[in-house]
């Protein structure tokens, strides 16, 4: 039911005709008098009682509760709000010169070109050239480039990096000259919004001893922030029929989830799946597209400055696709020709050496594999 509020000057109009209405004699409420004074003093009150009021019902529901008072309202449930995440990927080290062996320290620090956004080396032990002796990645003589994870300093999607934006080197590293990313950086992830939790809380109830499609969705979400997945019944992760087994297939943006994130997963699920039934967890299969075109553009920029553009904004598209989602033929125009206003037409597309969407399965993820523009 909704509440009847009423603003400041309704109540002192109504609480005088009231006082007219019971007097026997004409009751002074001119400006100035006792009498209007006592009436708006009553009226104050009114007002900040009913403010309490509208924010008691605020807090106490979680439709309308924000910020740290939703946050203690899920906690009555035992939810918590899922952190920001600092991007992580891949960036590659470069040398010009190759006649002594150089050494990318654990720690390094990166930066993006204008310094705004910094990065660090982490720990890989299964890349080869990670040697725990000297603590950290190898540039053996004659060899030219290393490619080693990094994470952002800073949590968020704002640390995310566009193709080529890291690419300043703030730890001074004998013997390399240049460091970028070859591919996007879009694993950061914001905090959880007020929006996105109330959806997840519903999910969640919705799971309640329940062995059903919602309890396995409900299960995998609060993994990892952004997670994609997708639950396919009664199908082996391979397409053939298997009734009574189920897989999830997960992503976290990246098309490679960790070992981590799939053992989370896989020990989440197994707490609401059905009694007897199997299933298991899996990566998905990257599908690798390839995908061509060339672009008209404006005489007077510079037309290897826009390939790159539209370049990369068709690269972006392409591995921001979730799993089993469809890469249509006619987005790779559009999204090249929206790069820059500089590309003024956008000529002989093809995707995968044809004209025709391209489709994953729902175990599948479409992931680029080249783009060439000319």
């Amino acid at each position: 039911m909704a509440l009847n509020t009423k603003d400041f000057t309704t109540l002192v109009k109504e609480m005088v005709a009231s006082v007219q209405a019971g007097a026997t004699a004409i009751i002074d409420f001119s400006v100035g008098s006792i009498m209007l004074a006592w009436t708006e003093a009553v009226a104050f009150v009114a007002i900040w009682l009913q403010s309490i009021v509208l924010q008691l019902l605020l807090l106490v529901r979680a439709a309308t509760s924000t910020g740290s008072d939703l946050d203690s309202w899920m906690a009555d449930f035992g939810l918590v709000r899922i952190d920001a995440v600092a991007a992580y990927g891949q960036v590659t080290f470069s040398r010009a010169v190759t006649t002594i062996a150089a050494t990318i320290p654990l720690g390094a620090t990166i930066a993006s070109q204008d310094g705004s956004k910094q990065y660090l080396v982490t720990l890989d032990i299964t890349n080869p050239a990670y040697s725990a002796g000297v603590g950290g990645y190898i540039l053996p003589i004659g060899t030219a480039s290393v490619t080693v994870p990094i994470v952002a300093v800073d949590s968020g999607a704002y640390s995310n990096a566009a193709v080529g934006e890291v690419s300043l080197i703030t730890t001074s590293i004998a013997g390399v000259d240049t460091v970028t990313n070859a591919a996007t950086i879009d694993t950061g992830m914001d905090t959880e919004t007020d929006s996105q939790f109330r959806a997840r809380f519903i999910l969640t109830i919705q799971t309640y001893g329940r062995a059903t499609l919602a309890a396995v969705q409900g299960a995998t979400a609060p993994i990892l922030p952004g997670i994609r997945y997708n639950v396919v019944e009664n199908f082996n992760f391979d397409g053939t029929p298997n009734d009574g087994y189920f897989f999830v297939v997960v992503d976290d943006g990246t098309g490679y989830p960790s070992p981590t994130v799939i053992a989370s997963v896989q020990a989440a699920v197994d707490q609401v799946r059905p009694l007897t039934s199997a299933f298991g967890v899996f990566a998905p299969q990257v599908v690798p597209v390839a995908i061509t075109f060339d672009i008209v553009t404006d005489p007077l920029l510079s037309h290897s400055a826009l390939v790159l553009a539209a370049q990369a904004a068709v690269i972006s598209y392409v591995n921001s696709l979730g799993l089993g989602a469809t890469l249509p033929y006619t987005m790779v125009a559009k999204v090249a020709y929206e790069a820059d206003p500089g590309v003024l037409n956008v000529q002989n597309v093809a995707v995968n050496s044809t004209t025709f969407d391209v489709t994953p399965k729902q175990s599948q993820v479409l992931k680029v594999g080249t783009v060439v523009v000319n």
